[in-house]
């Protein structure tokens, strides 16, 4: 017999719908820094994803091992 899963309240479904909005911002993000810095040097594209997030999500904090992690995907 498989066990029920729980049903999503009205607040899950606002904190999913919030949630999903942030990772497209942020994945818009990093992909237009990705194309724009295409083959710049790795603190130069780590400079300019910094600015583009804090420019589109200001109350997020990212961590500088995120910025540098990103960075490292598509830098030179």
């Amino acid at each position: 017999m498989e066990a029920e899963l729980p049903r999503a309240a009205p607040d899950d479904d606002a904190a999913n719908a919030m949630l999903n909005s942030l990772l497209l911002r942020l994945e818009r993000v990093i992909e237009d820094v990705r194309r724009a810095t295409e083959g710049m040097p790795r603190f130069v594209v780590e400079a300019r994803l910094r600015a583009a997030l804090q420019a589109q999500l200001p109350v997020i904090t990212f961590t500088d091992a995120d910025i540098s992690a990103w960075a490292s995907g598509f830098s030179s």
